[in-house]
């Protein structure tokens, strides 16, 4: 009875002992991302997402930071966008997140961020709810971010690293705490800048314009302009600068230029784009536009510089005026006007003499 006794008890211990030896072998086939899982199980209210992604894959944080994002919520905080666009993140970014554009990537200490072994990102800045020392920049409400060669508590750390549709990295997110990563990505990333576009109406031709587009590009280069014109016609040329000519007088029309580069086209903004009315139609003679050949009719059908537009018109024949007939003055005449005057003359004086003596 001894012997079964201790042989069941032998074979409980055999027992347990397979069954933990089995824990063991099983414990020892984790993955490196269920360890990932494992390590964010320590929250902290100092993360931006205080227990970190969920999920044991890549597909799965994928879905994890995308519910994190819509609810923008996490721990009593309701700051997870405004965190995450300060690291270069956008609502179609986030929305679009797949296996294809996002990986598990490595951030390190020295600020770099590995994809596969490959440097696609430097210079990075780590977020987090704390201010602790220097080098601190202001995020958002009681976020701060800071160099990673200022301020990592680890050499390295599993990152949710996203690429733009160039293929080059825009941000990421540390797994284990939902920290948003502003990076610079390697090489730099290529931007182009449509900045301006101005217009001028020629001289000569009311209805011919001067085009000037003005444009930046920076770790790229420029490689043409596309105008539209606002009349179905478009024109891609490598020049700042171009001319076209409308056919309609007194319309409204809309120009835009767009940059195309090395590495990006049909880049355009606000700024170059442009509104105006062609002029009204100029007329020569009531009711006849500058250009019609009646413009240079004197009469109809009659062009300028025909003879028949000066006919020669007959001379006036001007008869004079005799001049007025003077009296006649012969001797008779003058004794008898002498003798009229010297008779009123009498007759004057002898009034005078009486009106004097009456006095």
């Amino acid at each position: 009875m001894n012997k079964i006794t201790k042989f069941m008890k032998k074979s409980k211990l055999l027992l347990a002992g397979a069954i933990f030896g089995l824990a063991l072998a099983t414990a020892g086939t984790v993955s490196f991302a269920q360890a990932q899982t494992v390590s964010a199980a320590s929250c902290d209210v100092v993360n931006i997402i205080k227990c970190g992604l969920d999920g044991n894959s890549l597909t799965g944080y994928i879905n994890s930071m995308k519910t994190f994002y819509t609810s923008g919520t996490d721990n009593g905080h309701t700051d997870l966008k405004a965190v995450y666009q300060w690291a270069g993140a956008t609502n179609s970014d986030i929305s679009g997140m797949t296996a294809s554009n996002t990986k598990i990537g490595t951030l390190y200490k020295n600020g770099e961020i590995k994809v596969d072994g490959v440097v696609v990102g430097n210079d990075a800045w780590v977020s987090a709810r704390f201010n602790n020392g220097a080098g601190f920049v202001h995020v958002e409400g009681d976020v701060y971010a800071r160099k990673t060669t200022t301020s990592f508590a680890n050499p390295s750390v599993a990152a949710l690293v996203h690429y733009d549709a160039n293929g080059q990295v825009d941000f990421a997110v540390m797994i284990d705490c939902g920290n948003a990563v502003k990076v610079t990505p390697t090489p730099p990333r290529p931007v182009l800048v449509c900045t301006l576009l101005t217009f001028s109406e020629d001289v000569i031709n009311p209805l011919k314009y001067s085009f000037v587009a003005k444009a930046t590009a920076t770790n790229t280069t420029i490689k043409s302009y596309t105008y539209n014109f606002g009349d179905g016609t478009t024109v891609t040329i490598p020049a700042t600068t171009t001319t076209h000519t409308y056919t309609t007088n007194d319309k409204a029309y809309v120009v835009t230029v767009a940059v195309n580069g090395a590495d990006q086209t049909g880049v355009t903004s606000a700024t170059c784009k442009v509104t105006f009315t062609t002029p009204k139609v100029q007329e020569c003679k009531p009711g006849i536009p500058n250009g019609d050949a009646r413009c240079t009719e004197c009469k109809p059908g009659i062009p300028n510089g025909d003879a028949r537009c000066n006919p020669v018109v007959p001379a006036t024949v001007v008869t004079p005026t005799p001049p007025a007939e003077l009296p006649a003055t012969g001797p008779g005449e003058l004794v008898g006007l002498f003798a009229g005057t010297s008779a009123l003359g009498a007759v004057g004086h002898q009034l005078f003499r009486r009106r004097a003596n009456r006095a």
